[in-house]
């Protein structure tokens, strides 16, 4: 008849065979009952338990602030997760075929390429403004990394000089001067270990770009979305102006 067949309130003892009620121990030879009334209810309520968690999991993270990541730190292991991403766009913003936003956010260490499938009304930000990005990372082979953006904040547009101050007012003419060039930085270069190149900090403006270069022990604590004003000789490379910096504290973080 089986454990339960004996009573209402009774079970069978299976280590002694006599009918003793239902209680953790047997009233006959005092070993320890197994209560299967409770056990089969068991697997459902732990599938309860983790739908429950499951769901609060997933509401907790629909509200967590997301962290915030270098670029160049993504790897594979951040696959489909939801990140936040501060640099300065490399190009104008633009709208794909399909009616997404691209944009390419670079941030010193790495670009990342960005699609927001559902813009806002705001204005498209253009080269070298400073934007926030948050959204799920993909990353794909050979590390390809992109992100689906649902929320893209421009922190702030392109800042210009003022005039006498411009990039374009730097010419081959001057080479051998000293001038003063004010800029946001869009790019920064590192030389390998070893090599003779120069350290390379690319500046924009209003007008165009130059490359501030320099061979310091010490670099510039710049960052890229950085607005700088230079003191620097202007020299010629390959036919393209340059303006070399001597000393660190010449150039200046303006914000």
């Amino acid at each position: 008849m089986g454990m339960f067949g004996r009573g209402k309130g009774c079970v069978v003892c299976p280590h002694c065979g006599e009918t003793t009620p239902l209680a953790l121990r047997c009233s006959h030879c005092g070993l320890r009952l197994k209560h299967r009334r409770l056990s089969k209810w068991m697997p459902y309520l732990a599938i309860a338990l983790t739908i429950a968690f499951l769901w609060l999991w997933q509401r907790d993270a629909d509200h967590r602030i997301p962290r915030t990541i270098q670029i160049g730190d993504i790897t594979p292991r951040h696959n489909f997760s939801r990140v936040k991403v501060s640099g300065v766009l490399q190009d104008d913003a633009r709208i794909l075929r399909n009616g997404t936003r691209f944009y390419a956010i670079d941030d010193g260490t790495g670009t990342l390429a960005v699609f927001d499938a559902a813009p806002s009304q705001q204005s498209m930000p253009e080269r070298g403004a400073s934007v926030s990005a948050i959204g799920v990372l993909k990353v794909g082979a050979g590390n390809d990394r992109r992100m689906q953006a649902d929320t893209l904040v421009v922190e702030s547009g392109v800042s210009f000089p003022v005039a006498g101050t411009g990039l374009t007012d730097l010419q081959a003419d001057d080479a051998g001067k000293e001038r003063i060039g004010i800029g946001r930085v869009v790019y920064i270069l590192e030389p390998r270990t070893g090599s003779k190149a120069p350290h390379k900090i690319i500046l924009r403006d209003s007008g165009g770009s130059i490359a501030v270069v320099h061979w310091l022990k010490q670099s510039p604590q710049v960052k890229v979305g950085d607005l700088v004003e230079v003191t620097g000789i202007v020299s010629v490379y390959q036919g393209e102006v340059e303006l070399k910096l001597t000393r660190t504290e010449d150039l200046r973080v303006i914000r």
